[in-house]
């Protein structure tokens, strides 16, 4: 009892791999948290013996919502879970998921106990937010949210057997949307997300749907309906450039939400890269409230995947190790195998195929030297699967199957196509492919390879079985990403008339890939430019694929520039007169020479009139950036590492690079909970690369950022009210400044050492509201208003408890003055912004 209720008391209480039981945002408490809770209490007391400490048993488990959290707060909002329409599933594409839409996959599906366990208890106890489900690449993550999803519809539920455990399954109708992010852009998704909840009574998304109307529309959803879950996979698989984004515009407001709890699956980093620019990892950009469900981490995974190998290897035609009498070796192979593939399950079910195709069942030595010699690597498997599809490689399957490894979107629909792809991608001395060929390669393929969605009166999509499949066909080709892509790119450019829908729609994300590695030469033109520069194929295209491809081109090339100023015009104007008519006004308005390369054009001569002639000067280069979480309430810019500006919202900052408004990183004010940010009224930043300081502070606190860290390194705490706050590099110091009306408060470091130094801190017995700090060759001063503006000279070095306050130099009354902070030394300058989306 002592145990518990040391437990029960301790607020902030963290297990194993962060866990908060007692967060104030759970409304309910899991039963295996607490006796979790009371193990960790008696181990603290000194007993290391798990012999020592209280055992439990789940006899029957209880219901998720038994216990209460005693440290919940009332003022987050509690909705009842909506219920879900027993007609309507919580999925647009069953495709997406095998557990879903292969009858085999989910009768197989086995273990999963704990992760499963934790989403069910997460999503019942806690009132918002967001958990993410992240792992190496085949490791289950779509299995699971997929079988989650499955679970919460009775009628699916009721057909497995055995029957999944109690603690498994959600609320009959509590999964409201099971949505993928594979080849969707951020725009494409938030329409996905409002159609999906359309049973429920989600107004249908209009045309050119932005992901700030997707937000407000679920919300306007819970207040009529109740909370939602949503289910997002596949979120390093989105459209190139795309997943960074999804997760700022549009995962994170949902989560923030009230009544609204996300779950996201993703690896760290998105498969497909378009430059080879640095930045931070999706689960950095995911504003996670929950501890990561690493699901490779799961102490019960190789009893599962040992599980799915001896289900497979008793299921499959013609497999030696079938039967009763085949158990022993079909359960020891079983446990070779997963001891053996890494966690992975992809690759375990491939081995799995592998080893029922062979003539009789391997043990012993036999087994260990399959499993040795590339056993559970997956190209291995891969090389496997193509030579049962292919014997010999008569039909070229690799080679034909090779166009999914870098098709966009949802896939290939169009055979025709295909084809063209395929031999663009064919090496130097290959066997020819037919036309015939492909057709009988896909009359042949197996579902493990590929997934086929059909769709009425309109062909097939097909799409590779796993994301893992592309990468294993493109090194069995030899073939760089970038490379092939530029393959593509050539093979599709051309006479846009008579360009096909996948080629129109997609073409720009093959150039932006081509170019994302040295394949473009000096004295080859970069592929993504010269879609920029043809005004024929950006009036064709999709605004969702080019728009975000065109920052980082805006500086350099002027169609980029022209294109971010139309493109989300474009959204909403599909007919292409239209678009024409746009693209050549807003061109003559700002855009001379680009106007000049329209009038050569036939197409853009049909409009029914011509700009002749404007006195206006060509708009400057404009760069619209969208805020953080709770609007842009503070700005700042500098020049250091080539120009970055910081915005502030509600307790997080957005660093961005300046000339191109590419998302570098995300600072918060805390790790986990949402309720607890502030909003941030003003933000600062001081020093050189490595040791730059950011300073910000949201009335009552002041947060300080060291170098490129994403949560603070010192907090400090306010007993009044918060005026302003001031950073800059003066001689070999970093110092921070802050006003509170009544004084001014200073802390110093050393340049070298940083945040992680000793603080020196003073107490200016000045009545101010505002402080700058401004640099000036060897001299540095400290301005401060209040009831009068004062400038005071600091002393450059400090010795001693020598004060910090070298001289007065003058003072002006003011009695409403307020302080703008200019550059320090040259190395930038900043401003403050209110309010605002943008």
């Amino acid at each position: 009892m002592d145990w518990l209720e040391q437990a029960v008391a301790d607020e902030r209480l963290e297990l194993e791999g962060m866990v908060r039981p007692f967060a104030s945002t759970a409304l309910y408490l899991s039963l295996l948290d607490l006796l979790e809770a009371v193990d960790l209490k008696a181990r603290e007391s000194g007993l290391a013996d798990p012999e020592q400490r209280p055992r439990a048993a789940v006899i029957r488990p209880l219901d998720t919502r038994f216990l209460h959290n005693p440290y919940f707060s009332e003022k987050n909002k509690v909705f009842r879970t909506a219920a879900r329409p027993a007609d309507h599933l919580p999925w647009l594409r069953p495709e997406h998921f095998d557990q879903i839409s292969d009858r085999t996959s989910r009768l197989r599906f086995t273990g999963r106990v704990q992760p499963l366990s934790r989403l069910v208890t997460w999503l019942e106890a806690t009132t918002n937010g967001m958990l993410v489900v992240t792992g190496a690449a085949g490791t289950g993550k779509s299995a699971l949210l997929g079988r989650l999803a499955l679970l919460s519809v009775p009628e699916m539920r009721e057909s497995l057997r055995p029957e999944p455990p109690v603690q498994t399954r959600p609320r009959p109708g509590s999964i409201h949307a099971a949505v993928s992010c594979q080849g969707e852009s951020l725009h494409s998704l938030a329409r996905a997300v409002v159609e999906v909840l359309g049973p429920l009574g989600a107004e249908p998304p209009p045309a050119g749907i932005t992901p700030e109307q997707c937000v407000d529309r679920v919300s306007s959803l819970v207040e009529q309906v109740g909370g939602l879950n949503l289910l997002v996979d596949s979120l390093d698989e989105a459209m190139p450039g795309q997943a960074h984004e999804i997760a700022r515009r549009l995962l994170n407001p949902l989560s923030h939400r009230p009544g609204v709890k996300v779950v996201v699956a993703t690896r760290a980093h998105p498969r497909q890269i378009t430059d080879g620019v640095g930045r931070e990892s999706l689960l950095d950009a995911l504003d996670r409230t929950a501890p990561d469900l690493r699901i490779d981490q799961d102490a019960d995974t190789e009893r599962d995947i040992a599980s799915l190998v001896a289900a497979d290897l008793a299921a499959y035609e013609g497999s030696p190790y079938a039967g009763r009498e085949n158990d022993g070796v079909r359960l020891e192979t079983a446990r070779r195998v997963a001891e053996q593939c890494r966690r992975r399950f992809l690759v375990a079910k491939l081995v799995a195929r592998a080893l029922a195709r062979e003539p009789e069942c391997l043990s012993g030595s036999r087994l260990e030297e399959f499993v040795r010699e590339g056993g559970a690597e997956l190209r291995a498997r891969m090389e496997d699967e193509l030579e049962a599809l292919d014997p010999s490689g008569r039909f070229g399957a690799a080679e034909l199957l090779l166009p999914l490894a870098l098709a966009q979107g949802n896939g290939l629909s169009d055979r025709d196509l295909w084809f063209r792809m395929a031999r663009a991608l064919l090496r130097r001395g290959s066997p020819k492919v037919s036309r015939q060929s492909l057709d009988t390669v896909l009359s042949r393929v197996t579902d493990v390879l590929l997934t086929v969605e059909h769709r009425p009166g309109r062909p097939p999509v097909h799409r590779l079985g796993h994301a893992s499949y592309g990468t294993a066909l493109l090194a069995r080709a030899k073939l760089a990403p970038a490379a092939a892509h530029r393959r593509v790119y050539d093979e599709l450019a051309g006479d846009w008339d008579t360009a096909d829908e996948y080629t129109l729609a997609y073409l720009g994300a093959h150039a932006a890939q081509a170019r994302s590695a040295t394949v473009v030469l000096d004295d080859e033109p970069d592929p993504l430019e010269e879609l920029f520069d043809d005004p024929c194929f950006l009036v064709r295209t999709r605004p969702d694929v080019m728009l975000p491809l065109a920052a980082s081109l805006a500086a350099t090339c002027e169609g980029a520039a022209l294109y971010r100023r139309v493109g989300g015009e474009f959204r909403r104007h599909t007919d292409r007169r239209e678009r024409r008519a746009i693209l050549r006004a807003v061109a003559h308005a700002g855009h001379p020479e680009y106007l000049r390369r329209i009038e050569g054009l036939q197409e853009f001569k049909e409009l029914c009139w011509d700009e002749v002639w404007t006195d206006t000067p060509p708009d400057p280069l404009e760069l619209s950036l969208p805020a953080p979480l709770g609007g842009a309430r503070a700005v700042s810019w500098t020049a250091a590492e080539g120009g970055t500006i910081a915005v502030a919202g509600r307790g997080e900052i957005s660093v961005r690079d300046a000339g191109t408004g590419d998302h570098v990183l995300t600072r918060r004010t805390t790790g986990s909970e949402h309720g607890s940010r502030a909003v941030l009224t003003e933000v600062c930043e001081a020093g050189t690369r490595i040791r730059r300081v950011t300073v910000a502070h949201d009335g009552s606190t002041v947060h300080l950022w060291s170098g490129r860290e994403r949560l603070p390194r010192r907090t400090f705490h306010w007993g009044g009210t918060l005026g302003s706050v001031a950073a800059a590099r003066l001689g070999d110091d970093l110092l921070v400044a802050a006003a509170d009306g009544r004084r001014v408060w200073a802390w110093r470091w050393p340049v070298l050492a940083g945040l992680s130094a000793e603080v020196r801190g003073t107490l200016l017995s000045v009545e101010a509201g505002r402080v700058a700090l401004l640099g000036l060759r060897d001299r540095s001063f400290l301005l401060t208003a209040g009831r009068t503006v004062t400038v005071h000279e600091l002393h450059g070095k400090l010795s001693g408890d020598e004060h910090w306050v070298r001289r007065g130099v003058g003072a002006r009354h003011a009695p409403r003055a307020r302080v703008r902070r200019g550059g320090a030394g040259g190395r930038g300058r900043q401003r403050s912004a209110r309010g605002g989306r943008r």
